[in-house]
């Protein structure tokens, strides 16, 4: 979020890829950024307590996608 508002002095995001947040930063806005915080840690916990992951990952992938295709109305 901070990327999205000029904040480059505050983050120090590395990438050991090639992913580029500044690409995913304009999906991520106060609408809807508590409820992907929930989401990562549901999804983590999920995964730290041994259920099944592929299940977990495509719940998490379409939630996700729906996060962030919804708008900053």
């Amino acid at each position: 979020m901070l990327v999205s508002y000029k904040s480059q002095n505050l983050t120090s995001f590395i990438s050991s890829s090639d992913f580029k947040i500044e690409k995913l930063s304009p999906f991520i806005h106060s609408q809807n950024l508590i409820e992907i915080i929930d989401l990562i840690e549901d999804s983590y916990y999920s995964i730290s307590r041994n259920v099944n992951s592929k299940i977990v990952f495509t719940s998490f992938a379409i939630k996700m996608t729906k996060l962030i295709n919804r708008s900053e109305d």
